[in-house]
């Protein structure tokens, strides 16, 4: 029988991407790279819901050519656990919750829909990876125009981001810098099914937006992946051109020096405010500033578990004492657990974590056992380490967006790229 070999070209011969398909993209690129909802949401929350109508258009228009049910078959266990987590947590719930429940099952359901059917074959997975490339690509530049010029902090658009000029941490469109440094990571390991130029402008973009955020998980997650590489996958012409890729770094972060100050990177590296908060792993200058650290939020979470009911406390507990989905929840930590396995735990209690962990060894096992090209392989790879690791530093993972499309991808790619025996070149798209 004949073999059906994936490649680098993901586009099929003589077919040319419908307007649904660009509309979809455009979406998700948006609200990967902060604009739909964070700054639209400022502005009119009837906005949002017509934006969230244009998903369902266009999702309509493409189930016309594409069988929105199979492209769903990938990612139906964690479709499945999803709808299982979101009802157990309504149910046990003791407090309201409708409204929650169903804002966060429809956008869930619309994101995963739009996303099964945007990645439905090798050349929509290509166009996707372009897309949100250059998502990364506005926020560098919006960041660096404010860091030159920070009068304009506190007009228009502007005026309603969280960027202070005396930071030392900045977050482009997203808002909070750990999200940035996530949302980065998780464009970044999908640069390896963009076309070649466009996956060079995004990865040089991501770099040095993570790199902005000084997000310590980022910088951790971004050298562990990077030492992987070159221990176990590189050849001896790709080592010495990583060598030339962190020589360049250093070269555009000299000149970035120059073009924008010392405020957030300085000519002594000891002094450089990015190298001491990563370096600083205890946390010490978040105890600081009043804060807890992580370590601190776990010892504080971990009785309000073990002393807690088996089934969970309900949808959002995760989120504290203080959590903005919910309300203020006396006898809960102030701050939420940020770390998604205590959160999935706080909310559906140890069937739903089990479940959880269980479903995804279950994928990773799956990664493993296809047959697919090396290079997709370990992309995927990488992509499960930044979700299964960020995991420790966020409690949101299944209840916003970057994880609603992370986690479906996660399921969906090993399917798509995988080598399957009889299969013709996919010609059709879909």
């Amino acid at each position: 029988m004949a073999i059906h070999q994936a490649t680098d070209e993901l586009s099929s011969p003589g077919e040319k991407n419908g307007l649904a398909e660009w509309a979809l993209v455009v979406l998700l690129a948006s609200m990967m790279g902060g604009l739909f909802p964070t700054i639209i949401i400022l502005y009119s929350q009837n906005a949002v819901w017509a934006i969230w109508g244009l998903f369902w258009v266009f999702i309509s228009i493409l189930s016309l050519r594409i069988k929105v049910l199979e492209s769903l078959r990938p990612i139906s266990p964690f479709l499945i656990w999803m709808a299982c987590f979101v009802a157990w947590g309504a149910l046990v719930a003791t407090y309201p919750i409708f409204d929650e429940t169903y804002r966060l099952a429809f956008r869930f359901l619309s994101v995963a829909v739009s996303l099964s059917l945007v990645v439905s074959s090798r050349r929509r997975l290509r166009m996707f990876a372009n897309g949100i490339q250059w998502a990364l690509v506005g926020n560098l530049a919006v960041t660096l125009f404010l860091l030159k010029f920070p009068s304009y902090q506190g007009q228009g658009v502007f005026a309603k981001l969280s960027i202070e000029a005396d930071s030392d941490r900045f977050a482009g469109l997203w808002g909070n810098a750990n999200h940035a440094g996530l949302v980065s990571l998780l464009v970044l390991s999908l640069s390896r099914w963009a076309t070649r130029w466009v996956a060079l402008v995004g990865r040089i973009s991501g770099l040095l937006i993570i790199y902005l955020t000084v997000s310590r998980t980022a910088f951790i997650i971004s050298g562990c992946l990077l030492l992987a590489y070159l221990a176990y996958f590189a050849e001896g012409k790709e080592r010495l051109r990583a060598a030339l890729v962190g020589v360049c770094i250093v070269a555009v972060a000299g000149v970035y020096v120059g073009v924008v100050g010392e405020r957030v990177a300085r000519t002594s590296v000891t002094e450089s405010p990015v190298v001491a908060r990563v370096m600083d792993l205890s946390e010490s200058r978040t105890r600081q500033k009043g804060q807890d650290s992580r370590l601190d939020l776990l010892l504080r979470w971990v009785p309000k578990v073990v002393s807690g009911p088996w089934y969970g406390y309900g949808l959002y507990s995760m989120g504290g004492q203080e959590s903005k989905e919910i309300g203020f929840r006396p006898g809960f930590p102030r701050q939420g657990t940020h770390n998604i396995y205590m959160g999935i735990l706080v909310d559906v209690g140890w069937v739903g974590l089990v479940t959880f962990l269980g479903i995804i060894g279950l994928q990773l096992r799956k990664i493993f056992r296809l047959r697919m090209p090396n290079e997709d392989r370990r992309s995927i790879l990488a992509l499960a380490f930044i979700i299964c690791v960020f995991g420790f530093a966020n409690h949101n993972l299944v209840t916003d967006y970057p994880g609603w499309i992370a986690f479906p991808l996660l399921f969906h790619l090993p399917s798509l790229l995988a080598i399957r025996s009889g299969d013709a070149p996919d010609s059709s798209g879909a």
